[in-house]
C-alpha cells in the first residue's frame, strides 16, 4: 500500500507541515516539511492571516499529494486553556481557517499524542527538522502519525514499518 500522511501544527508564530509518504510494497518512505513564519498580523486586537499564507499552504499540500498515493491531512487541534482569551481566540480561528482551506482534512485533538506516538516510534523515521518556536515540525509529524494510527488500514502499514525495523529490515528513506 502507498499512502501520504500530512500533519499540520498551526501556530501564530510558526506553522509547521510534515508530509510522510509510506510505500509498504517497496519498503520505502519519504519525509518532506515546510514551515511558515510571520503568517499573521494583529489589527485592532484581531488576528488577521496573510492571504498568501493560506494560498501557499494549499499549494504546498497539493504539491505533496500524489495521484498514486492516497493522501490524508491531519491538523493539530487547539483546546482553549482559558488563561489568555485572545490567544485562545487566535488559535481557534487559525485552526478553523486551515481546516476550511483544506477540504477533507481532519482536526485531531492533541491531548495525549505523546502517549500514543511514543519517542521510540518517532525515532524510527529519523526526522531531521530545523528548529522552530515550539518544535512545530515534530508536532506536525506526531499528528500525521496519530492520524495514521487511528485508521485501520494505515495503521497496518505503520505496523509493518515498525515490525520491519524490529526484524532489522528497515525501509529505505527517499
Amino acid at each position: 500500500m502507498q499512502v501520504t500522511l500530512i500533519g499540520i501544527d498551526p501556530g501564530v508564530r510558526d506553522t509547521g507541515l510534515v508530509a510522510l509518504r509510506l510505500d509498504s510494497d517497496h519498503k520505502e518512505f519519504g519525509v518532506q516539511h515546510h514551515v511558515w513564519s510571520d503568517i499573521s498580523q494583529i489589527v485592532t486586537g484581531t488576528l488577521i492571516l496573510k492571504q498568501n499564507f493560506v494560498r501557499d499552504l494549499q499549494k504546498t499540500v497539493q504539491l505533496y499529494k500524489s495521484a498514486a498515493y492516497p493522501t490524508h491531512v491531519f491538523i493539530e487541534g487547539y483546546r482553549p486553556r482559558g488563561n489568555d482569551m485572545r490567544q485562545d481566540q487566535q488559535m481557534t480561528m487559525l485552526v478553523n481557517t486551515i481546516h476550511q482551506a483544506l477540504p477533507k482534512s481532519k482536526v485531531l485533538d492533541n491531548t495525549g499524542v505523546k502517549k500514543v506516538i511514543k519517542p521510540d516510534f518517532v525515532k524510527l523515521f529519523n526526522f531531521r527538522f530545523p528548529g522552530t518556536n515550539h518544535a512545530d515540525l515534530l508536532s506536525a509529524a506526531r499528528i500525521a502519525l496519530k492520524g495514521g494510527v487511528m485508521d485501520d488500514v494505515i495503521n497496518e502499514v505503520l505496523s509493518d514499518f515498525v515490525l520491519d525495523h524490529i526484524e532489522e529490515r528497515p525501509w529505505v528513506k527517499l
